[in-house]
């Protein structure tokens, strides 16, 4: 397991965010070759550090946890520190390679769509699970 990215000025602060070196090196490796390699890098960092079934029980970025909802306390929101530390990886890539840059709002809606289709999965996969029982 390797760091996945470290921050210039506060090396300790996402110490805490581990990926699998090599699954790392490869993901890189693939979003060179794809078409939209930030797309492609964005949603394989995503699956490394979050598990489907994290992305399926939050509540996504918190954006919008100031409602009736956030009372309730039925999801939370991602892990900011490794939301933080996706973002910043991905940015750090993107700029090396001379990408295009994944603007605030389109990490947002990369996001959505992520939790979204993890959310998705997750049903059917109870679903199976269910009529296996």
């Amino acid at each position: 397991m390797t760091q996945l990215i470290v921050h210039t000025l506060q090396p300790t602060r996402f110490g805490d965010v581990l990926v699998p070196a090599g699954r790392l090196h490869s993901l890189i490796s693939s979003a060179k070759r794809a078409k939209d390699p930030v797309v492609v890098l964005f949603n394989g960092v995503l699956d490394l550090v979050f598990t489907k079934e994290v992305l399926s029980a939050s509540s996504g970025l918190g954006l919008r946890d100031k409602g009736k909802k956030a009372e309730k306390g039925t999801r939370k929101p991602l892990d900011p520190l490794r939301v933080d530390a996706v973002k910043a990886f991905v940015t750090a890539v993107a700029m090396q390679n001379g990408w295009e840059e994944f603007t605030e709002s389109k990490f947002n809606r990369a996001f959505t769509v992520k939790i979204t289709n993890a959310r998705r999965d997750w049903k059917r996969l109870k679903a199976i699970k269910k009529l296996q029982c």
